[in-house]
C-alpha cells in the first residue's frame, strides 16, 4: 500500500460492513419469525389466515435483509476497486505530487559535481 487509506475509503468500508451486518441481523430476525410459525400449532393454510400473513411478512423482511447484504457486498467491491485504482495511479506517478517542483528553473535544479576519479591529483 502506498500510504494510509483516506477518510473517504474508510467511510466506504464502514458503510459496506454496516450494510452486511444489518442485513444479516434482519435475515436472522426473519428466520426466527419463520421458525416461530413452524413451531406454532398446525392450522389449515387458508388465504388470509394469520400464519399466512405472518409468513408473507417475514418472507418480505428476509428479502430486504438479503438485498441489504448484496448492497453491502457491492459497495465493498466498489471500494476495493477504487482503492486498487488509486494504488496503481500512485505507483505510475514518478514523483509524489506533494514533492514535485512547481516550475523547473535553474535555481530549482540541483548542481551536479563533475565526475572526478578518486585518485586524481588536486587541481
Amino acid at each position: 500500500m502506498t500510504g494510509r487509506p483516506s477518510a473517504a475509503a474508510r467511510a466506504w468500508d464502514a458503510a459496506a460492513l454496516a450494510l452486511v451486518a444489518a442485513g444479516a441481523a434482519v435475515v436472522y430476525y426473519a428466520h426466527q419469525g419463520l421458525e416461530g410459525i413452524r413451531r406454532s400449532p398446525l392450522r389449515a393454510a387458508a388465504h388470509g389466515s394469520p400464519n399466512v400473513a405472518r409468513w408473507v411478512h417475514y418472507r418480505t423482511v428476509s428479502n430486504v435483509g438479503f438485498a441489504m447484504i448484496v448492497a453491502g457486498v457491492v459497495i465493498g467491491v466498489v471500494a476495493w476497486y477504487r482503492s486498487r485504482r488509486e494504488q496503481m495511479l500512485a505507483r505510475a506517478l514518478p514523483v509524489p505530487l506533494d514533492d514535485a517542483p512547481l516550475a523547473v528553473s535553474p535555481s530549482v535544479v540541483p548542481a551536479v559535481p563533475p565526475d572526478v576519479p578518486p585518485n586524481a591529483p588536486p587541481g
